[in-house]
């Protein structure tokens, strides 16, 4: 047995407790099935590092810069995004944790590695979190983009081109 891995509900009678159960057994495992199980047969409870993460509103986890993008969205969002952001910075390290064992999957949660840009790990969330109003707003964005380049007559910028369009509509793919 690995330590903390007696109990999986470790620690989860308290708010915080409650919540990050929550977000594992209902967000992470229906974005990420195979992520949640690999945690859970490491006996790798989220309020192992997950507390940290939450109350200390991701401080840790990010450069000063990056925080301060990270906190404006959470602010312009709601507290709620954080349970999605939670999700997203697990979804993002998934390759990395997947292959690991207990100590080296914890010490990567414990220490989380910058490995992307931290608009992805927003827009992850906000996708995570509502698919469909996100790629509305792609889509109404690139609506906005594509009249502009027609009038404007300029190329695509290369994020755009990510995007099918038919009929002078975009459809996000």
């Amino acid at each position: 047995m690995e330590p903390f891995s007696n109990d999986i509900d470790f620690n989860c009678y308290s708010k915080i407790g409650i919540k990050l159960k929550m977000i594992n057994e209902q967000i992470l495992r229906r974005t990420d099935e195979q992520l949640y199980h690999h945690l859970k047969d490491l006996h790798i409870a989220p309020q192992i590092y997950g507390i940290r993460w939450m109350r200390l509103l991701f401080i840790r986890e990010y450069q000063f810069q990056d925080l301060l993008v990270l906190w404006d969205a959470i602010f312009s969002n709601g507290f709620g995004l954080c349970d999605y952001i939670f999700t997203a910075m697990l979804v993002v390290i998934s390759k990395i944790l997947l292959p690991c064992d207990y100590s080296n999957c914890l010490n990567h949660l414990m220490r989380y590695p910058s490995v992307c840009d931290v608009h992805y790990v927003i827009h992850l969330a906000l996708h995570i979190r509502d698919p469909i109003v996100s790629c509305s707003a792609c889509c109404l964005i690139l609506l906005l983009i594509t009249n502009s380049i027609i009038f404007y007559h300029t190329e695509l910028p290369s994020p755009c081109r990510a995007f099918h369009f038919s009929s002078s509509k975009p459809k996000c793919s």
